[in-house]
């Protein structure tokens, strides 16, 4: 059995049976994701919307230096890390992840979409994550992502 621990907040994890409660221990700084209301977490085998795509990114961490042919770099961990994050806190409130998949650089793209809007978030090695934003009439806005961010960004995906 995997276990869905927050490690990007340093979570405390308390396990209910096959439910985990977690309340965070990370300093303030990072304090940002969803104001980090208390988050339940469950084992990777309760996923189901998500499932592939958590899957996907477990497979991802087997790719090494070169997996396309043309030089890519192997996807970092913490990359792979925060993707698998945002995937299971999007499994959790019901959000559908429309792909993952790792970039040359070593980052991985969360793509999550919304009829004919796109959100996709990309986590770099070391940071420097981004996020694109396409509306309705593909026009493409793009910023630093920072995880106080995403509420926003799906309130805009799901109007």
């Amino acid at each position: 059995m995997n276990l869905s621990i927050d490690s990007y907040t340093g979570r405390n994890i308390q396990w209910l049976g096959g439910v985990a409660s977690t309340t965070s221990t990370a300093p303030d700084i990072q304090k940002d994701f969803w104001n980090l209301a208390s988050t339940v977490f469950y084992t990777d085998e309760d996923a189901k919307m998500n499932k592939r795509e958590i899957q996907l990114l477990q497979e991802y961490k087997q790719l090494d230096y070169d997996w396309d042919l043309e030089g890519a770099v192997a996807p970092s961990p913490e990359a792979i890390l925060l993707a698998d994050y945002i995937v299971k806190a999007m499994e959790k409130t019901g959000q559908k992840v429309f792909h993952v998949v790792p970039g040359p650089r070593g980052e991985i793209m969360v793509d999550i979409r919304n009829s004919s809007r796109s959100l996709e978030l990309l986590f770099y090695p070391h940071s420097n994550n981004k996020y694109v934003f396409f509306s309705e009439n593909n026009e493409a806005e793009q910023g630093a992502f920072v995880f106080s961010l995403l509420p926003q960004l799906l309130n805009r995906l799901n109007a």
